[in-house]
């Protein structure tokens, strides 16, 4: 099962029109899938982007993830398969770079502190408990070219498959915030 597994690799698999990633446990055996939902032009419709978090084991749902349409400041729910939310993280201006709140369905706050360019993060829950660490790896030059991205999740015993589901949908929110982000760059490079 997806969730036992204290150390996840998540590797990019596509980047144009879709967001597809396998997730890999430790040992490099396929324990999982993220998959961007619906189709293209329902996506340029209603212009929400959704993705799931498939288990290989059974092929059951684990969490989703919806970049819900707004004007402003991005904001994703991380949702239980059942549609229950578990957790909302929205963007906030920051003169230092990028900051996201992430907020459990309790209304704790977590923190994700790190590295943005790096993408090495540590994130917390409320009572300051670490809950897993996130990062980027190297999966060679082809892969770095073609935009795909590399994240290593180590979970510690503490968190819980709540909060594990809630990890991997920061895991996604924090390639779409990347890839967003690298858009307007070169969007705002070739006016």
């Amino acid at each position: 099962m997806l969730l036992e597994h204290d150390l996840l690799v998540i590797d990019q698999l596509t980047s144009f029109a879709r967001t597809d990633f396998s997730i890999l446990d430790g040992d490099g055996n396929p324990v999982g899938s993220i998959v961007t939902e619906g189709s293209l032009s329902s996506r340029l419709f209603r212009g929400s982007r959704e993705f799931s978090v498939i288990d290989a084991s059974d092929g059951a749902t684990v969490v989703r993830l919806v970049d819900v349409p707004n004007f402003g400041r991005d904001t994703f729910e991380v949702r239980a398969a059942s549609g229950e939310n578990l957790m909302t993280v929205a963007r906030r201006f920051s003169w230092t770079g990028i900051k996201l709140r992430a907020t459990a369905s309790s209304g704790s706050e977590w923190t994700l502190d790190g590295n943005w360019r790096e993408r090495e993060f540590t994130v917390a829950d409320a009572s300051g408990a670490v809950l897993a660490q996130i990062g980027r790896s190297w999966k060679g030059a082809a892969a770095v070219l073609r935009g795909h991205e590399r994240y290593t999740v180590t979970f510690t015993r503490r968190a819980t498959d709540q909060d594990r589901r809630s990890v991997l949908g920061l895991v996604i929110t924090i390639d779409l915030v990347r890839a967003k982000d690298d858009e307007a760059a070169a969007a705002s490079a070739s006016t």
